[in-house]
């Protein structure tokens, strides 16, 4: 009589791989719109004219389908359909032009003194990074620039700024990140190699300020030098995922760390290897469902590479359950520069940089896979 144990060990095996292995898709990018590169109402201009460089506090969001965006040299973000159509303008008056009176009364003046970041809340309202001048005494710098986060509704009216403390409160000396989540908005700040996250509610009221995030937290005992690129956060704002290096390695592998931000506790961590064994991944963001996105650019097939994790619910532990190639077009036209934005319903979007005009584009990641439960969702 035949032994079926090894056969059957072996298709419990097999399915149990099947059962783990996460999903992979491939998209090729939509192109939606075009704006040249200028200072009318419609353009933007991301250059510095007098060094013929590209200046690097611009950028965009993606919310509700919309795209928003900001121009540090011109003082001014925009609104934009993803048809391309300018929907509404919030500019500073000294920086630009007279207006040719396109938005009619869809535009609200407002002075900037430094536009660095935005994003937008839930609620749709917009938080602004700007610098303010503080006067300190003594030494040779007397006014130093700090940063306030000014807050405007969604008809572009200004509500409030935003502190260290809440509304009206001390400035902020360097801002890294803004993440707005379901109860408000988190700020993400350094200074050298220590970082600070304050969570906000959605009326400015400060709900959380965490412990200072260095290399010692995350690896007390270790010798090695530790170096923190990047934090994110969880949708609920609880977890922060913490992308770190080691000086010493040459695997080009990212290492992340998992904190809960209510205990201060270090939960496990994720060793990322490089793609191909040569790029190395960063964290892009979290969607509405916890889900934490990974992206590395593959140089040799000109394409994004997305790895998507879950929490788990029986652990601290994340667990791989898609990847996506995120196809960019064969032209041979190579941008000067390109940003990523994952939006909280899963849907990436792109701003890609030449010398006479940004494109905007997106693939469509709410479409497939679990991924298409989140905008269903949302």
């Amino acid at each position: 009589m035949p032994d079926w144990k090894p056969t059957l060990l072996t298709i419990a095996c097999i399915a149990l791989l099947s059962a783990c292995k996460a999903k992979e898709y491939t998209l090729d990018r939509q192109d939606l719109f075009t704006l040249q590169l200028g200072v009318l109402e419609d353009e933007i201009d991301f250059f510095d004219r007098n060094q013929q460089r590209l200046i690097h506090q611009n950028g965009f969001v993606l919310h509700d389908g919309f795209f928003y965006i900001h121009n540090s040299n011109l003082g001014k973000i925009l609104k934009f359909s993803n048809n391309g159509d300018i929907l509404a303008l919030l500019y500073t008056p000294r920086l630009n032009i007279p207006l040719q009176k396109l938005l009619g009364d869809r535009v609200w003046e407002h002075n900037f003194n430094q536009l660095e970041q935005i994003e937008v809340s839930h609620h749709s309202h917009i938080y602004a990074v700007d610098h303010t001048f503080i006067q300190e005494s003594g030494g040779f710098n007397n006014i130093i620039p700090k940063r306030i986060i000014k807050v405007f509704n969604e008809r572009g009216e200004y509500l409030y700024f935003l502190g260290k403390t809440g509304v009206a409160g001390d400035p902020f000396t360097f801002i890294d990140t803004l993440l707005p989540n379901k109860n408000g908005v988190a700020v993400i700040t350094r200074e050298d190699d220590e970082w600070h996250i304050y969570q906000f509610s959605n009326t400015g009221e400060l709900l959380l300020e965490s412990d200072t995030i260095n290399p010692t937290l995350l690896h007390p005992e270790t010798e090695e030098i530790i170096y923190i690129t990047d934090i994110k956060l969880s949708e609920n704002g609880e977890i922060a995922y913490i992308n770190a290096t080691y000086a010493q390695s040459h695997k080009n592998e990212a290492v992340i760390y998992i904190l809960n931000l209510l205990d201060n506790q270090i939960m496990g961590k994720v060793t990322l290897p490089a793609l191909i064994g040569e790029y190395p991944y960063t964290i892009l963001g979290s969607d509405y469902l916890q889900r934490v996105y990974f992206y590395a650019f593959n140089f040799k097939e000109n394409s994004y590479h997305i790895m998507i994790y879950k929490p788990s619910h029986e652990s601290s532990a994340l667990q791989r359950e898609e990847e996506i190639t995120l196809r960019l077009p064969h032209d041979g036209i190579l941008p000067l520069m390109s940003q990523l934005y994952l939006a909280k319903n899963g849907m990436i979007a792109s701003m890609s940089i030449h010398e006479r005009h940004v494109t905007f584009s997106w693939w469509r990641t709410d479409q497939i896979g679990s991924i298409a439960k989140v905008s269903i969702n949302e």
